[in-house]
C-alpha cells in the first residue's frame, strides 16, 4: 500500500474504521474523506482471493469514478482490483469486469442494485460496505434503493461518510456505531468575500479580468443560467464551458476531465457540481446566483481549498433580489471584496500544469481478451519477458481485450514493448 502523508482527519479515522465497527464520519467537505476510508478498508482486502470483499457507494457517476481512480492509485502496487459501475455507461462492459471478481466494487445505487438483482454481482464475501457523502444519497432519493443493497449484506461493517446528519442515516448502521459528528462550516483555510452588484454579469466579467484564477468554478441556480453565461464568457475570450444535468454522462465526464487538465478555466455550474467533484487546483469559487440554503452555499464553496490547499470564494449579492436572510448569514462570514484592479489576467490559454509527484501509473490495452482464449498468466509471462515482475499490477480481461496497469511511466514504454508476443504470436498493445 502506498505510503501517502495523512491529513489530521484520516489520522482520525483510520484507527476507528479499523476497530471494525460501524462509523458514522462527518468533516468538511474535501476534507479527504475518501481517502480516509479507503486506505484501511483496501489494508484489509486478500489480494489473492477470488471474491468481492468490499463495496463502496457512491450518490453520483462522477462521485464513482472519482473514488474508483483513488482506490486505483492507493492500491496500485497490491495486486487488488477495484471495478466501478455507474449508469449511463456499456452495462455489458461493466458485467464482464465483474466475471474477472473485483476484489473492491465501486457504484451508484441503481446501477449496483440492477446488477444485484441479475446475479451479475455477488455480495457473500464482502466485509465491509462504505457509503460515500450520505446526506447526497437521501436528497437524491436513493434511500430506499440503498436500503435494499445493505439488506444483502446484513453482516457486514458499515462506514457513512457525509457532510451533515440526517436520522435516515442512522438506519444504515447497527446499534453500536461509532459516531463522529462536527461542525457544519466552511473551512477555515478559504476566504470568504461577498460584492453588493445589481449587475451581476458585468462584476463577474471585471472579476475574472483581475482575480488570480487558476481554475474557478461559477456556481448558478439554473442549467440555462449556466449555459447562458458559458456562452458569454466564451464570447469574451475565456475558456469557459458549462456543466450541468442538461447533458449526457459521457459528455459532463469530457467537460471535468478539460476542466481537471486545465483546458477549461472556468465552469459555469449549477449544484450538480457542488456536492463529492475533488478537484485539485480550484482557486476560486464564485456565487453568481444563491444557492436555495446555507448548507449548500458550504458545499459549493467547499470545492475549492482540497486537501488543505488555500481557496477564495466570492458570493455576488443582489440587494435587490436575493434571499436577504440567506445573504445576512453569508454577509456575516464574509467581508467586502476589494480587488486589485492593476492585474491583469489572461483566461483564454490552457493553465500550465504544474508537475506533480504522484506514482507513474500506466494503463495498457493489450488487443487479445478471454475469447482469444487468453488467462492472466499468459499476459503476465509475456510482460515479464520485457517488465520486471513488480512492475506489473491488475489485468483485466474482458471478451476481445484486457487492460493491464504497469507501475511505470509512459516515457519510453513504447520500445520496451516492441516485439512483445503472446503465446508465441505478435500482439497489439497500445498505451494509454
Amino acid at each position: 500500500m502506498h505510503c501517502w502523508p495523512l491529513n489530521t482527519i484520516q489520522e482520525a479515522w483510520i484507527p476507528l474504521i479499523r476497530s471494525g465497527k460501524d462509523c458514522f464520519l462527518q468533516a468538511e467537505t474535501g476534507s479527504g474523506k475518501t481517502i480516509a476510508c479507503l486506505l484501511p478498508v483496501l489494508e484489509q482486502i486478500r489480494s489473492d482471493s477470488l471474491y468481492t470483499q468490499a463495496l463502496m457507494v457512491a450518490p453520483t457517476r462522477e462521485l464513482a469514478l472519482q473514488s474508483a481512480s483513488v482506490a486505483e492509485q492507493l492500491a496500485s502496487y497490491t495486486g487488488i482490483h477495484t471495478v466501478a459501475v455507474i449508469g449511463g455507461l456499456e452495462i455489458g462492459r461493466q458485467e464482464n469486469a465483474l466475471r474477472n471478481r473485483p476484489h473492491l466494487v465501486i457504484g451508484t445505487p441503481g446501477r449496483l442494485l440492477d446488477l444485484l438483482e441479475q446475479e451479475k454481482l455477488r455480495l457473500d464475501n464482502v466485509r465491509t460496505v462504505i457509503v460515500d457523502e450520505g446526506d447526497m444519497v437521501l436528497s437524491t432519493g436513493q434511500n430506499e434503493t440503498l436500503k435494499e443493497i445493505l439488506r444483502r449484506c446484513p453482516d457486514t461493517q458499515r462506514i457513512c461518510t457525509s457532510a451533515t446528519w440526517n436520522d435516515a442515516i442512522g438506519t444504515w448502521l447497527h446499534k453500536d456505531a461509532v459516531m463522529e459528528k462536527d461542525t457544519q462550516a466552511v473551512r477555515s483555510v478559504i476566504r470568504q468575500y461577498y460584492i453588493e452588484t445589481t449587475q451581476k454579469r458585468k462584476s463577474l466579467k471585471k472579476l475574472l479580468n483581475h482575480l488570480p484564477v487558476t481554475r474557478a468554478i461559477v456556481f448558478t441556480a439554473y442549467k440555462s443560467t449556466a449555459h447562458k453565461l458559458a456562452e458569454y464568457l466564451a464570447k469574451q475570450d475565456i475558456a469557459a464551458m458549462d456543466f450541468s444535468g442538461n447533458y449526457e454522462e459521457k459528455k459532463r465526464l469530457d467537460i471535468l476531465k478539460q476542466f481537471r487538465e486545465g483546458n477549461i478555466r472556468i465552469l459555469a455550474a449549477t449544484d450538480a457540481a457542488a456536492r463529492g467533484l475533488d478537484i485539485r487546483g480550484v482557486s476560486h469559487i464564485i456565487h453568481y446566483e444563491l444557492p436555495v440554503d446555507y448548507e449548500t452555499y458550504i458545499h459549493r464553496s467547499g470545492r475549492t481549498a482540497h486537501q488543505d490547499d488555500e481557496g477564495t470564494v466570492i458570493t455576488l449579492i443582489d440587494p435587490e433580489k436575493d434571499d436577504a436572510e440567506l445573504a445576512a448569514k453569508i454577509r456575516e462570514s464574509s467581508v467586502p471584496y476589494e480587488g486589485d484592479s492593476s492585474v491583469s489576467i489572461d483566461l483564454s490559454t490552457p493553465l500550465e500544469q504544474q508537475e506533480e509527484h504522484v506514482p507513474a501509473v500506466t494503463k495498457l490495452c493489450i488487443r487479445k481478451g478471454r475469447k482469444d482464449k487468453i488467462r492472466p498468466k499468459d499476459i503476465l509471462g509475456a510482460l515479464c519477458a520485457v517488465l520486471p515482475f513488480e512492475e506489473i499490477g491488475v489485468i483485466e480481461i474482458q471478451d476481445r481485450y484486457s487492460l493491464v496497469t504497469v507501475l511505470c511511466p509512459k516515457e519510453g514504454l513504447e520500445e520496451r514493448l516492441q516485439g512483445i508476443t503472446l503465446k508465441g504470436r505478435p500482439v497489439r498493445i497500445e498505451i494509454r
